[in-house]
Order: structure tokens, then C-alpha cells, then sequence
């Protein structure tokens, strides 16, 4: 099952969650401003589907609410269209998890937001331009393991954005 708690799926069949500007208003427990992260799909995958060791830790912050997951509606139907990928349906069957369950997992913890403008810079494989450029938008450390995405890294901090291909406390230092 994925780490992360889930709520009724029945709640979720059809339903398109909200959007919002996914402003820094949201706080958690103690009046904190949690830090705003963006995730790519197969970081999603790793999380609730593979228990990568990489991603393991990053349940807890998430159902704790220290972070906030920014994503956009592309994002959760990128996401609802890879887990009917053979492989990951396979995957699914045996983990006894629906493609409901996860979308759900999302839903729980994904702060929708509309698109983002275009980012200064270009990923070569336009399917990750959406997590970069929301993640600049935004100003959220962006996790992803994808080759062109961490070939912007270097450019991506010039603009004050991190980008990690592991899960670390947030703070700590990546390398």
C-alpha cells in the first residue's frame, strides 16, 4: 500500500480537484510556512509505487503538511496516464493498488495550481517544462530524477531554484 494515508476513493471517481493561485498562505501546525516542492512523476511513482529508497523519507514531511506540494492538473493527468502504462499496472496488481488509490494519494496532498508562465529555461524534453516551470514560479525546490531536467540544475539555481534527485531533509545540504 502507499505510505501515505489515503482518503475515500469513492470521493474521487470524476472529480477534478480544485485549482488554486497556490499562494504561500497555507500554514502548518504552529503558524510555519511549509516549504513549497514540486514533483515529477516519477518521483510520485518511486514514492507510492516502487518504495524507492530515495523517496522514502519524504512521506512523512508531506502527510505532516512541512511541505507543500504544488502541481498543476496536466501533472495529475500525466500521472493518472502512466500508471496504465503495462509495467506499472503490473506493478499496481501486485502492490494490490488502483489507479483510484493513487490518484487519491495525490488528490490528498497535491495544492493544485494553474499553469505557470514559461521558465527562462528549456528542458529538452518538453513533457518535464511543466514541473521547471512551475517549480521557478513558485520558487519550490523541484525533485525529479530525469536526465534533462538535472542537466538544468546548475541554471536552475541561478534562479534561486534547487533542484534534488533524492529526498533530503530540506536545509541539508544534496551533495
Amino acid at each position: 500500500m502507499p505510505t501515505l494515508p489515503l482518503s475515500d476513493a469513492s470521493q474521487i471517481i470524476g472529480v477534478r480537484p480544485q485549482l488554486t493561485t497556490c499562494g504561500v498562505e497555507a500554514t502548518i501546525h504552529g503558524g510555519l510556512t511549509p516549504i513549497s516542492v514540486v514533483l515529477d512523476t516519477n518521483v510520485l511513482l518511486d514514492l507510492w509505487l516502487f518504495d524507492n529508497p530515495r523517496f522514502v523519507g519524504l512521506s512523512e514531511p508531506l502527510a505532516r503538511q512541512q511541505l507543500r506540494w504544488l502541481a498543476t492538473a496536466e501533472m495529475r493527468e500525466e500521472f493518472r496516464r502512466v500508471l496504465d502504462y503495462a509495467h506499472l499496472a503490473l506493478k499496481r496488481e501486485q502492490r494490490g493498488l488502483s489507479v483510484v488509490d493513487l490518484l487519491a494519494c495525490f488528490d490528498q496532498h497535491a495544492h493544485l495550481c494553474e499553469p505557470a508562465p514559461k521558465a527562462p529555461y528549456v528542458c529538452k524534453d518538453p513533457d518535464d517544462q511543466k514541473f521547471i516551470d512551475l517549480a521557478v514560479a513558485h520558487q519550490a525546490t523541484l525533485y525529479s530524477k530525469d536526465k534533462y531536467v538535472l542537466a538544468l540544475k546548475n541554471r536552475l539555481a541561478r534562479l534561486g531554484i534547487e533542484v534534488r534527485a533524492k529526498w533530503e531533509k530540506l536545509g541539508s545540504d544534496p551533495h
